[in-house]
């Protein structure tokens, strides 16, 4: 509105005059409209929606709503309508899994072979929250096998014992051969021989036979100078037997004799009844006879023999015991006194029968022996060597293998038996058979179905061992059917609107009925189809609202002129004011001019 100030009534109206249309001083208004007003703008944040993450450090959201925007230049809101801002929010502390590993393994406990060496476990970040633990401890260790230059090692020998001795009699010598069980290597230090060296001794069992060694020396002188004589060579033994060795075939100094003859000369005959045969009786008195045997018959003018020779003659003979002659021989040789190598055996004279009454003697007494030479082959020679020790086992558990080497320290010969095994030949056994430190192995199996169809549940996982640890292996890092879980979300659950309408604003009218409008304000949008709102966020409805009547001013005016008094001069003309709507409520009276 603006009002009008009327001017002081300079003439008042007297004597009947015509009163002014307004009382002096009296004003009159009538509206006026120039720029609308500014409008702040009125908008809140609403609250904080629900935090981003079920553990740990999230975030959370609230939203501006703007119930009412500015406009007219009015002051803008401290942000858009629909504008969002976050803050940290902190349920539960998410698990921390443990994070940690082995370093690098550590310097070798030995300079040379077979040692050990080590790492260790270390953590660098814990487990907390019931995260999943580490395979190790902090600080602990494992270790390794390692080798770096093979150790310096020293032949290992000796001489093995003395084999036989090479003569079964007398002086002979014997061998022993060097045996490395361990040949040096890398530098160790050398045996005092090769393997397969040899070194000799003297040996001496018992004397061996010696044989008689003897010879018949020449014929001496004819014993005659004409005719046929004896000559006689003499026996010489140079080499006497002993130890059982073979006798000679005579004694020393023992003669043989043979004929001689130089001229012939007259030869008488010699002849001579032989001895009488026997008796035509075994018994009693019998007859025997005799026959002349002309032995040398005469020559050269020589004296004939008293009967021819074949010549016989009888006798009367006796019962009396006849003459028995010797019955022997020598049996057959007995065993040699060795196998080889030249022994002697003997034979023995049995008399089977003796000699008696003149009968002729048997050649050798009863029990005499004679000798001679046999097995004059070469011994044979029985292989001898023997297995070594056994090496190294290949492995340290787990049942490995070693080997020992034959060794032939004296070689079969002449038909000996052979050794067991050919000389560099090996055998194996097992060794170390205790089982190895066996490591567990397991594994977590893949997570279960999750224990919610919607929104954030658990899901569990089982530890299955498929290798238990044994002998001393590492254990699993967990035992076998041990579980942990794990937060899991499949599908969001829906998610219902939540939402209202605010405060209903200011009326729009002062005054009389206007109308008051309310904003819905969404809180917590509806997702994954949840139940939506009634409204959307930032719908507004309205209603009518009045407070009081509103002042109603007086509406009026002046109609026009009417006829000027006077025709000339002055003269006045009247208008009449007309209150088409009166004032009421406290409103503006009419006003006159």
């Amino acid at each position: 509105y603006q009002r009008r100030v009327h001017g002081t009534v300079s003439v008042p109206d007297s004597f009947g005059g015509a009163a002014c249309i307004a009382d002096d001083g009296a004003t009159r208004s009538q509206e006026c409209s120039t720029n609308e007003c500014p409008v702040d703008c009125v908008g809140s944040y609403g609250a904080f929606d629900s935090c981003s993450t079920s553990c740990g450090t999230g975030s959370q959201t609230q939203t501006f709503i703007v119930s009412v925007p500015s406009a007219f230049d009015g002051a803008s809101c401290i942000a858009d309508n629909g504008a969002t801002r976050s803050q940290e929010c902190s349920t539960n502390e998410c698990p921390v899994d443990c994070v940690g590993n082995y370093g690098t393994f550590g310097a070798c406990s030995t300079s040379c072979g077979t040692g050990s060496q080590t790492q260790t476990f270390t953590v660098s970040v814990p487990d907390s929250f019931g995260g999943a633990a580490c395979i190790a401890d902090d600080g602990a260790t494992r270790s390794q096998e390692c080798s770096t230059n093979e150790c310096p090692v020293d032949c290992i020998g000796s001489y093995g014992a003395f084999g036989s001795c090479s003569t079964s009699c007398g002086t002979g010598s014997q061998t022993q051969t060097f045996i490395v069980s361990v040949p040096s290597a890398f530098g160790g230090a050398l045996c005092i021989a090769d393997n397969g060296a040899t070194r000799s001794q003297e040996c001496s069992t018992n004397e061996c036979p010696v044989d008689c060694v003897g010879s018949y020396g020449t014929f001496g002188a004819c014993s005659t100078s004409c005719g046929t004589g004896s000559q006689t060579q003499t026996f010489t033994v140079s080499v006497p037997s002993a130890f059982g060795g073979a006798l000679c075939i005579a004694d020393n100094g023992a003669t043989r004799s043979q004929e001689c003859s130089t001229n012939e000369c007259p030869v008488d005959c010699v002849g001579s009844y032989g001895t009488f045969g026997a008796c035509s009786t075994s018994c009693g008195t019998g007859s025997q006879t005799q026959t002349f045997t002309v032995s040398v018959p005469s020559a050269f003018g020589g004296a004939s023999c008293i009967a021819d020779d074949g010549v016989t003659r009888s006798q009367e003979c006796s019962t009396n015991e006849c003459p028995v002659d010797c019955v022997g021989s020598y049996g057959s040789f007995d065993a040699c006194s060795s196998t080889c190598g030249s022994g002697a055996q003997a034979q023995t004279f049995t008399v089977s029968v003796p000699s008696a009454f003149g009968g002729m003697g048997c050649i050798a007494d009863d029990g005499a022996t004679r000798s001679q030479a046999c097995n004059t082959d070469e011994c044979p020679v029985d292989c001898v060597g023997s297995y070594g020790a056994f090496d190294a086992c290949s492995a340290t558990c787990g049942a490995g293998s070693q080997s020992q080497t034959f060794t032939v320290s004296v070689p079969s010969g002449f038909g000996g038996a052979a050794c067991i095994a050919d000389d560099g030949a090996t055998r194996s056994q097992v060794c170390n058979t205790d089982d190895c430190p066996v490591d567990c192995v397991g594994s977590y199996g893949q997570f279960g179905a999750c224990s919610t169809s919607c929104g954030v549940g658990s899901q569990t996982q089982t530890f299955t061992v498929s290798v238990p640890n044994s002998s001393g292996g590492a254990a699993c890092i967990a035992d076998d059917g041990a579980s942990r879980s794990q937060e899991c979300s499949t599908n969001p659950c829906p998610v219902d609107c939540v939402g209202s309408y605010g405060a209903f604003g200011a009326c729009s009218a002062s005054c009389g009925t206007g109308s008051q409008t309310q904003t819905f304000s969404v809180s917590v949008a509806d997702a994954h189809g949840g139940a939506a709102c009634i409204a959307e966020d930032g719908a507004t409805r309205s209603q009518e609202c009045s407070t009081a009547d509103c002042p109603v001013d007086c509406i009026g005016s002046y109609g026009p002129f009417g006829s000027c008094s006077t025709t000339c001069g002055s003269g006045e003309q009247i208008q009449t004011f007309s209150v088409s709507v009166p004032d009421s409520f406290g409103g503006a009276p009419c006003t006159l001019r």
